[in-house]
């Protein structure tokens, strides 16, 4: 997880390694999601990525408790068909 928790990881299904300490704990190694995919936030949100282009706008609505926020993208930019939808 790119040496941070994400949030949200209740019911999720996940594959890795189990060892056995000298102490006779076990822990988890090398954690995924299914196909070995890394565990990230972005991954978590089914976030994907849309290239390199980077878009400029206003925040309109920040909720910095939570760490959301809408954006307000400028008019001049036009988003991926993807994004819209």
């Amino acid at each position: 997880a790119g040496g941070q928790q994400p949030r949200f990881m209740q019911n999720l299904a996940v594959e890795f390694g189990i060892w056995r300490t000298l102490r006779g704990e076990y822990k988890v190694y090398n954690m995924t999601l299914p196909g070995g995919h890394p565990l990230t936030q972005d991954a978590l949100e089914n976030r994907i990525s849309m290239g390199p282009q980077t878009f400029s706008g206003d925040v309109m609505i920040w909720n910095w408790r939570q760490g959301w926020g809408f954006i307000r993208v400028d008019p001049h930019h036009n988003l991926p068909p993807r994004v819209l939808a």
